[in-house]
């Protein structure tokens, strides 16, 4: 399957600013993104879909991000290294909650892959860590990564490995932790499914990167490019993708360049428009 490299640092996005917004205009609270489907699942193991994975990365941190020049950055880690040919050691970022206000620990880490790992769960993602022989818990902030043989692979396959909390799934199922009950680490938590209508998530306060800047994220279900054309220039949506090059003299009215700087969203490479103004000085994570 392609590889997709996360955008972190700075993005460009069209933006469609007829005016600026009027001074003391009360500030958006809600960023809606439209998606041609929702993925079958809210878990982020037990799918592999494109559209899945730009919801779930909202929802779930992994050890290492990539910033925009490709390179490995700090996540849920705070540094690795590789003790050997197979072996790779992880430093455990402290004081990281989930949603439902647990404390992460290298149990959870541990879990999540042992959970992808496990062939009776039959996880679209096996594949992709199928190398790693174990996860070892060193101590309460180190995690040992142990591989077969060498992979060089290793590294670029944590990138959207979301971690889960471990007493959670349990406690809840798996069919619920995908469904009803998703928790993850993320900037924003999950609040309702209306399935193939929205996804709405909500800004997650105690996020260890910091509250995000809208209240909530909203991932709406539209299957036409048409549809989604016409409610990026009315207001219905905020965010579209895959902009075909044919439309997109049509939604620049007048085409004003953002600058990605705080954190809105996270999401993978494709052709966005966004619709307002106050965006110009907004960060994809």
């Amino acid at each position: 399957m392609k590889r997709w490299a996360m955008i972190a640092a700075a993005v460009t996005l069209a933006v469609l600013a007829a005016a600026p917004a009027p001074a003391g205009a009360q500030a958006k609270d809600t960023l809606t993104v439209a998606l041609v489907s929702h993925p079958p699942t809210l878990d982020p193991h037990m799918h592999f879909e494109r559209v899945g994975v730009l919801v779930n990365i909202n929802m779930f941190d992994s050890l290492l991000h990539r910033n925009t020049k490709l390179e490995f950055e700090p996540g849920l880690a705070t540094s690795w290294k590789a003790l050997s040919d197979t072996t790779w050691e992880f430093k455990i970022r402290k004081g990281v909650r989930f949603h439902n206000g647990e404390i992460m620990t290298p149990e959870d880490i541990k879990y999540s892959f042992e959970r992808v790992l496990d062939q009776t769960k039959k996880s679209p993602q096996y594949g992709n860590i199928r190398a790693i022989k174990e996860v070892k818990v060193v101590d309460a902030e180190t995690v040992h990564i142990i591989t077969d043989k060498p992979f060089p692979l290793l590294l670029e396959r944590l990138v959207y490995f979301g971690i889960v909390p471990k007493k959670h799934v349990l406690a809840v199922g798996d069919q619920a932790f995908g469904s009803t009950a998703p928790v993850g680490t993320g900037p924003w938590k999950f609040v309702e499914w209306k399935r193939d209508q929205l996804i709405r998530l909500e800004a997650f306060d105690q996020y260890w990167r910091g509250k995000p800047p809208f209240k909530q994220l909203v991932f709406r279900a539209i299957p036409e490019y048409a549809t989604q054309y016409a409610e990026v220039k009315t207001g219905g949506v905020d965010i579209i993708r895959e902009v075909s090059a044919d439309i997109m003299p049509e939604l620049r009215m007048p085409l004003a360049v953002g600058k990605v700087v705080g954190r809105v969203a996270r999401h993978m490479p494709g052709g966005f428009a966004v619709k307002f103004v106050q965006l110009q000085e907004l960060r994809a994570l």
